[in-house]
């Protein structure tokens, strides 16, 4: 599946799901698109990447430096929903370098 559909299917479940004022956290966000467009559809959205990306949307607060392998900096129940694709990828690779 490419990236762009991906992130249609990823939108429209959320819209499925969780109702429109949620708030949503993407864990590696990258650029903040799918936020983006969440936030646009009525979503509070934040996001989270490991590594700073530099030109995240303007419209989307991201925070930089949140290990998925650690605690992140949130409190428990503090969204109502997450998304996390294309990430697992990167938590493998970090795996296999440890062994």
């Amino acid at each position: 599946m490419s990236k762009s559909r991906d992130s249609r299917k990823a939108i429209e479940l959320v819209q499925q799901y969780i109702p429109a004022g949620g708030s949503m956290l993407e864990v590696s966000s990258g650029h903040g698109a799918k936020l983006s467009r969440l936030k646009a559809l009525g979503y509070k959205v934040r996001g989270t990447n490991f590594s700073k990306y530099e030109d995240v949307d303007e419209d989307v607060d991201v925070d930089n430096g949140g290990d998925i392998m650690k605690t992140l900096p949130y409190e428990d129940n503090a969204f109502d929903a997450y998304l996390c694709l294309r990430s697992f990828g990167q938590v493998h690779t970090v795996l296999s370098r440890k062994n």
